[in-house]
């Protein structure tokens, strides 16, 4: 993402969040909902005494970004959403618990292979593309990982995004 930033830097104030139990913050205890870490944004927000910001999100981030607009939408002047639903059927929401289960039961070690297939391409991992992104995983908090899957495996914001009022991209 530091290339999208800094693309993005040249026109706009640029803030990448480490969601807890991402990145360097700290881990999560005990686990949050979606709208646990909107609110964390959201204090972030405050914190910086930014007025009205654009909020762009991936994946997990989109779900976040989705929760945010619904939620606290008086911080925001716009969201951009990708790569995520906005729904989940009974099924999908009990394989994404199990995601974070198995890595909280057996270790970290035992998602990598799975997670990184899930989300490269064969020639992205051949060329060693997602070596990174491997050891970061080896690097997360189990309990931060599941906490994170089990947030997602309680998304349900598409009854109630009819509600957002402001500028969104999906």
């Amino acid at each position: 993402w530091r290339d999208v930033a800094s693309r993005l830097a040249a026109d706009h104030k640029v803030i990448s969040v480490d969601l807890r139990g991402h990145g360097s913050s700290p881990p999560v205890s005990p686990a949050m909902s979606l709208r646990d870490y909107a609110a964390d944004v959201a204090e972030l927000i405050g914190q910086l005494k930014l007025d009205r910001v654009a909020v762009v999100g991936l994946s997990f981030g989109g779900m976040i970004a989705q929760t945010l607009a619904i939620e606290f939408p008086e911080l925001l002047r716009g969201v951009v959403i990708a790569g995520c639903p906005c729904y989940l059927n009974d099924a999908q929401r009990d394989a994404l618990r199990k995601r974070g289960t198995k890595a909280l039961q057996e270790g970290m070690e035992t998602i990598v292979e799975e997670t990184i297939s899930r989300w490269f391409t064969p020639a992205f991992i051949a060329d060693g593309g997602a070596k990174a992104v491997e050891w970061r995983l080896l690097a997360d908090d189990p309990a931060s990982w599941a906490s994170a899957w089990a947030a997602i495996g309680d998304l349900r914001t598409g009854p109630r995004l009819g509600e957002v009022a402001i500028p969104a991209l999906c």
